[in-house]
């Protein structure tokens, strides 16, 4: 889905059939001067060097790289990184990573993203506030708009960093002293629908640090990306794929599954169940089962492959050149994302006892035919497992704020190379149900009143839903900050040169 790009002062950028982008870039001019060969600061040495004479394998990811990879967040960027590809990070959206909803994280040469380091500018970043098993870093919070280029160092025998670097270190260097103003514009459209983004930035930069003794530079950016259900693409509108030998089933099914005299049936199983609501009439490997009495939940194609999401970020740097060799430096940073991820229904799995269907319910199935043909007299309260359709699917809503403060010194003094700084660090993560999610005492207290046709093969009648409504979770159910602040001050000079 990404565009392919060519850079223009005043451009428009169209992908082919896949997504349009406008930039518009207004810089300053500057007389053309000879080239000059400066030293920086490269990932993995405190040393200034010239770009590419580090010993260690460092591999910089240029800012027209980025511009021309399309990639919108920085996520996708990192895929581009023959170290961490082939699913080399991780979008959370509940099924394995219900843990730490709404973090993006990556991971080096496969040794896990809480071995590996992300540094902004240099310089720690908090840990992703969900995170209570390891020091992951959000990768939501980075600023693609903004950055210059991308640092990886893909090795952990870097001794300036810790433990927390076995895998390596990824380092995003920002934007700085830019002069004039750049917008852009992006938007994609996919053919089966889905997944579709927008995204719009501007950076403005004002002041030269050479005639004006100070630069001060802001980014804005927003995106909205829409959800990308399972359903809008064929191979994941089923989790019946005995083409690829596997089936993705669940006995909790919608109508509801019931035990009598220890089998298990269906009332809908006669006829085949009810595909329209998800319900088949497959065995353990996909194949239709006519004589099968009870209904399997195909329940993979109601989950969102990608989630919904929407992305707000500010950065601000200011520098003052307070003599030729010394410039003092601040930063602000602050990521905002409120991501909605949705997944399948609640399946009833009770933790205290089985859910009981009452003799004398108003819905208590009479005298029904089984698929084998017998007539089948159900007797006593009925234990049964359901799938809470007509309560929605259940959706998280995440909202996740990082921010991040930068105030130092930097400049060359009697010769050493010095930098020092102050850095304070936060994120906070909120987890909110809103929807589907049901509270297992409400539900069981409601259902085994009778009152709900859990046998129905046709959707529930809206006052039946009503009584249902009270069993919600509609809450905040996990808040947490975490907080970093570090102090650093480094110094570096050449002593001599060795012979090698």
């Amino acid at each position: 889905m990404n565009p392919r790009m060519k850079k223009l002062s005043v451009a428009l950028l169209q992908a082919l059939g896949a997504g349009v982008a406008v930039s518009v870039v207004a810089t300053a001019s500057h007389a053309q001067q000879a080239q000059k060969i400066d030293k920086i600061e490269v990932t993995g040495s405190n040393i200034k060097r010239i770009e590419g004479e580090s010993a260690l394998p460092v591999t910089v990811i240029s800012r027209d790289e980025i511009t021309r990879s399309g990639a919108t967040t920085a996520a996708e960027l990192l895929n581009t990184v023959s170290a961490i590809g082939a699913g080399g990070y991780s979008v959370a959206q509940g099924a394995g990573e219900s843990g730490r909803p709404g973090n993006t994280s990556v991971s080096l040469r496969g040794l896990g993203d809480t071995n590996t380091l992300i540094l902004l500018n240099g310089r720690r970043l908090s840990n992703y506030a969900f995170s209570v098993t390891g020091g992951a870093t959000n990768l939501n919070q980075i600023p693609v708009s903004a950055i210059e280029r991308v640092e990886v160092l893909k090795d952990g025998a870097s001794a300036i960093y810790g433990t927390d670097a076995i895998g390596g270190v990824i380092n995003f260097i920002l934007r700085k002293d830019f002069q004039g103003i750049e917008l852009n514009a992006y938007g994609t459209h996919s053919d089966n629908g889905g997944g579709n983004q927008r995204r719009y930035s501007a950076l403005l930069g004002y002041g030269d640090p050479n005639k004006q003794r100070f630069n001060v530079l802001m980014n804005f950016d927003y995106q909205k990306d829409d959800p990308l259900a399972a359903s809008q693409r064929p191979f994941g509108s089923t989790g019946i794929r005995p083409d690829m030998g596997f089936t993705l089933i669940s006995s909790r099914a919608y109508p509801a599954n019931f035990t009598f005299n220890g089998t298990s049936y269906n009332l809908s199983a006669a006829t085949g169940c009810v595909p329209a609501f998800g319900s088949r009439h497959v065995d353990g490997a996909g194949n239709d089962a006519p004589t099968r009495l009870n209904c399997v939940q195909d329940f993979t194609g109601v989950i969102d492959i990608y989630p919904g999401a929407e992305r707000k970020g500010f950065f601000t740097r200011g520098e003052f050149q307070i003599t030729n060799d010394h410039q003092l430096f601040a930063e602000y940073h602050l990521q905002r994302n409120d991501i909605t991820f949705a997944v399948s229904e609640v399946p009833t799995v009770p933790i205290n006892g089985p859910l009981l269907y009452p003799a004398n319910g108003p819905f208590y199935p009479a005298p029904f035919v089984a698929a084998n043909g017998r007539t089948i007299t159900p007797t006593g309260p009925l234990v049964f497992t359901w799938r809470t359709k007509p309560l929605g699917r259940r959706t998280d809503l995440v909202e996740t704020k990082e921010q991040r403060v930068v105030a130092g010194l930097q400049g060359v003094l009697w010769g050493w190379d010095y930098n020092t700084a102050f850095n304070h660090s936060e994120s906070n993560a909120k987890d909110n149900y809103v929807d589907g999610y049901v509270s297992e005492n409400r539900f069981r207290a409601i259902v085994q009143t009778g009152q709900i046709n859990v046998f129905s093969s046709a959707p529930l009648p809206q006052s039946q839903i009503d009584l249902l409504q009270p069993a919600k979770i509609l809450e905040k159910v996990r808040e947490a900050t975490t907080k970093v602040d570090t102090f650093d001050a480094r110094a570096s000079h050449e002593l001599m040169q060795m012979a090698a």
